[in-house]
């Protein structure tokens, strides 16, 4: 499965942290993890939570934001997959932590996981 957070209109923001929280019947892939615009190390750092993200931007980083894309908006793709913990619905969280305290409304996405039977018949013939 393959997810994609936008952040808009980050003008003046300071502090900025994405969040994003899986159900433990999927699982992240670390290495499918992308912010568009700016590079790791350098403009973000990611720390690993238990079941998911958080994506810290430097105060570096947000200052090359600000200076060169005001109009842009900052993507976060990621894919995760499906374990054996899935139920019929997972959830998946997101939120943005921004200047001092503020966190903007959470955006909840429900994934689906179907349970399908499949039998499988060996047939040796002579």
């Amino acid at each position: 499965m393959y997810f994609t957070s936008v952040i808009r209109n980050f003008k003046g923001a300071e502090n900025l942290a994405f969040m994003d929280e899986i159900d433990e019947g999927l699982s992240l892939d670390r290495d499918s993890l992308v912010v568009a615009l700016v590079h790791e190390n350098e403009h973000y750092s990611v720390l690993d939570l238990r079941n998911g993200f958080e994506v810290l931007f430097t105060f570096d980083g947000y200052r090359i934001l600000e200076k060169h894309c005001m109009d842009c908006d900052i993507s976060i793709s990621y894919s995760a997959i499906v374990n054996g913990d899935a139920c019929i619905n997972n959830a998946n969280v997101a939120s943005l932590k921004y200047g001092d305290h503020h966190v903007s409304l959470l955006d909840k996405l429900n994934v689906g996981v179907l349970s399908i039977l499949v039998f499988k018949c060996l047939v040796n013939r002579v």
